[in-house]
Order: C-alpha cells, then sequence, then structure tokens
C-alpha cells in the first residue's frame, strides 16, 4: 500500500457570497497522478493554492506527509514544487540564471542539477536567453523547471502544457510519467486538454462550480468509457420500440437528430441494421464509438455526478 502524502478533509474555501471549493475529500498517493478536471471556476487552483500554502481554508483540514497544522505543513511544504496560474521567474535574468537563483534559494548543492534540469525541460539551447523573451510554452518550461527544483516528493501544477506544441507536449507528459515511475514522485495537475489527461493521469476528480461530482480510478473510468454504438435512422421512435421487444435488456439512449446511442460491450453492430431492415427503418449512418473523457465530464455536469 503506497503512502497517501496529500490528503483533505472537508476542504472548504468561502469568499464572501462565492463557494470556490466545498467539501473536498481526497487523497493522493506517493507515485501517484491526479488530473483535475472541471471548467474555469470550478474550484482547481483554489485548491492548488490551498495545498502550496498560497491561500487558507475556510474550513477543513489538509495533511501533507502525514502533517496537519500550519506550523507543521509549512515545513512539509518544503517538500512540494509549484507552478500555479504563471510561472514565477525575474524577466531580466536568463534561463540559467533564473534556475541558478532558485537552487541557490533553496539550498541546493552542486550547480550540476542547473544543467540537469536544462535537459529534461528542453531548456538546453534557450539557457543564455532572457526570460522575457522566452515564447509562451518555454516560460511554461521553465517555471516547471523551477518547479523541480529540490527534487520534490509532490508536483503541484496548474495547466501546465499550456502553450506548448505537441512535441513539446508529449515532452512533458513522457517527463511527468518517469518522475512518477521512476522517482514516485506524486503529482497533482489541472489541464484543460482532455486528451492529454487521459494519457497521463491514473486518478481523476471532476469539479463543478466547487464542487466535486466524482473521483475515479483511470482503470475504472476506462470500463466505463466503453465503446458503444451510434445508429442514425429514419423511425427512432419504432426502433427503439422494436429494439425493446428483440432485446429487452439493451441499454441505450436516444439522441437528438435521429441518433441512438447502444450500450454494453461486445454488442454487434449487424444485429441492429437487421432489426432496422427487418422493420422497413432507414439506417443513415452507423458506427462503434468510444465515450471521451470530455464526454464523460458532461454527463457528469448533466446528471450532478456523485463524489
Amino acid at each position: 500500500m503506497k503512502e497517501i502524502i496529500a490528503a483533505t478533509r472537508d476542504l472548504t474555501k468561502i469568499y464572501g457570497s462565492t463557494e470556490a471549493l466545498v467539501h473536498m475529500n481526497l487523497n493522493v498517493k506517493r507515485g501517484q497522478i491526479l488530473g483535475l478536471i472541471g471548467d474555469n471556476g470550478a474550484g482547481k487552483t483554489t485548491l492548488l493554492k490551498m495545498l502550496a500554502g498560497q491561500i487558507y481554508p475556510t474550513r477543513g483540514e489538509i495533511t501533507l506527509f502525514g502533517a496537519h497544522g500550519e506550523k507543521e505543513l509549512e515545513k512539509q511544504r518544503k517538500r512540494i514544487g509549484t507552478m500555479i496560474e504563471s510561472p514565477g521567474f525575474y524577466p531580466q535574468m536568463s534561463v540559467e540564471g533564473n534556475l541558478e537563483y532558485y537552487r541557490i534559494q533553496k539550498g541546493i548543492p552542486g550547480k550540476e542539477k542547473v544543467a540537469e534540469i536544462l535537459k529534461a525541460t528542453g531548456l538546453h539551447e534557450k539557457r543564455r536567453v532572457p526570460a522575457r523573451k522566452l515564447s509562451f510554452g518555454m516560460k511554461q518550461r521553465l517555471g516547471l523547471g523551477i518547479a523541480l527544483m529540490g527534487e520534490p516528493e509532490l508536483l503541484l501544477l496548474d495547466e501546465p502544457i499550456n502553450g506548448l506544441d505537441p512535441s513539446g507536449i508529449m515532452e512533458i507528459r513522457e517527463m511527468l510519467q518517469r518522475l512518477s515511475g521512476e522517482k514516485n514522485i506524486a503529482v497533482i495537475l489541472s489541464s484543460h486538454i482532455l486528451t492529454e489527461l487521459e494519457q497521463l493521469a491514473d486518478k481523476y476528480c471532476f469539479l463543478y462550480k466547487g464542487k466535486v461530482l466524482k473521483q475515479i480510478s483511470a482503470e475504472d473510468l476506462e470500463d466505463e468509457c466503453s465503446s458503444y454504438i451510434e445508429i442514425q435512422v429514419s423511425d427512432p421512435g419504432l426502433f427503439t420500440v422494436r429494439m425493446e421487444k428483440r432485446y429487452p435488456e439493451q441499454k441505450y439512449q436516444v439522441l437528438p437528430d435521429r441518433r441512438i446511442r447502444i450500450l454494453g460491450e461486445e454488442i454487434e453492430p449487424e444485429r441492429f441494421s437487421s432489426l432496422a431492415a427487418e422493420n422497413g427503418i432507414q439506417v443513415s449512418s452507423l458506427a462503434v464509438k468510444s465515450i471521451t473523457l470530455e464526454e464523460y465530464y458532461m454527463d457528469l455536469k448533466r446528471g450532478g455526478g456523485q463524489s
């Protein structure tokens, strides 16, 4: 059983009449990558800021590496690397100078650490460039490099792949997977690029308007996002009546534009095209599809979810 290195209990943050985050119960284990999914204002950044100690909860409790209480949490936060909202660096200093500054600030011995991070983040060729002249994507890389300084055991990353090109996204993804797998570092990150989170996270937390809709492992999510058949027919009403009579246990959803989503594992498309033909129903399209992470989240929002 892996150690729980970050946990919250009834964590709540309220600004005036606005509930930024309410009743958040969460735990993250060593080596785990947790993906935070939600619209703007869902509470993702608020959670990361509270874990990092940048803002304080209205109520509830945070535990880091088994410790709680503000004095103990401040000690434990030295074991955390953060990149929240916008990367923090000195714009006039070079990339290498920024990393060297943070190395000294954090009391990390050995200048080779800067070279190691330059290589890991793909910034070696930009090492002498002033930070202010970097592209947005390169600034993201520098922010991530600063977060990695000091061998953190927990990374808190807010949109770390924002602004990166496809090759940069792949490099950062592979780096985070390596840090998780080889160095057993836990990662909590948010991203609007859900296709990337699908390839990276092994646990998800879905947030909406400050509330947790659902938490689920990647393995269980894969089971719930199994394949389905989408069929478009000339007469959905007649088709569903005939389908219920022929296959009474079959689950389905009626969608707009005369489309029907037929759910279940190992469904044979031919049986439904044949059913339509037997009843004089025209089939406009028939395809086997999978529920995407975005569709899953939208379904959770429509249904209210479950925590």
